[in-house]
């Protein structure tokens, strides 16, 4: 099955995961996977969703792109189950 994966660099504060979840469920979305990990720097935190190919989610990076914790996007539009570690290591 392909997979899309957006991941997320935000800024590492409360409520910054609420405000990128908040945009999933206005906009009817529901991933398949959410993982959460905070960088070893502890000012930034990444944020990965993972979810099925066919949906269209052109608007909800728009608006993603709008939010203030949100420092960076990174989008993999091919994405093959197994290959997952293989993008979480990739420095984006």
């Amino acid at each position: 099955m392909n997979n899309k994966i957006i991941k997320l660099k935000v800024k590492n504060h409360p409520g910054a995961m609420p405000h990128v979840v908040s945009l999933f469920l206005r906009n009817a979305i529901n991933p398949d996977v959410l993982l959460y990990e905070q960088d070893r720097n502890k000012k930034s935190s990444n944020i990965y969703f993972v979810m099925n190919n066919n949906l269209n989610t052109e608007q909800i990076l728009k608006q993603l792109t709008k939010l203030q914790d949100i420092i960076n996007i990174s989008v993999c539009d091919d994405f093959i189950d197994n290959s997952f570690s293989d993008f979480l290591n990739h420095k984006h």
